[in-house]
């Protein structure tokens, strides 16, 4: 008797849970980092920083998305 309490009451808890997940949209998960550091090369004209990287990503996926945004004006040169 106590098993097919136990085994309903688990039960129960999973039928319960299930649509409480789906409800759940998953939370966005974002870093940005600003890129100001010449590894080679003349240094850009204008002030760092010259690049910024966005990764985005869900919480739980594998998978995410990284954006590189130029951060360079119409005056500022980039040589070689």
């Amino acid at each position: 008797m106590k098993k097919i309490i136990l085994v309903f009451l688990l039960s129960l808890s999973v039928v319960i849970m299930l649509p409480a997940q789906a409800i759940i949209p998953p939370t966005p998960i974002t870093t940005t980092i600003d890129l100001s550091t010449v590894f080679s090369g003349a240094i850009p004209d204008g002030s760092a920083p010259w690049l910024q990287a966005t990764f985005t990503s869900n919480a739980g996926s594998s998978t995410g998305t990284l954006t590189l945004d130029s951060l360079l004006t119409n005056p500022d040169f980039v040589q070689g």
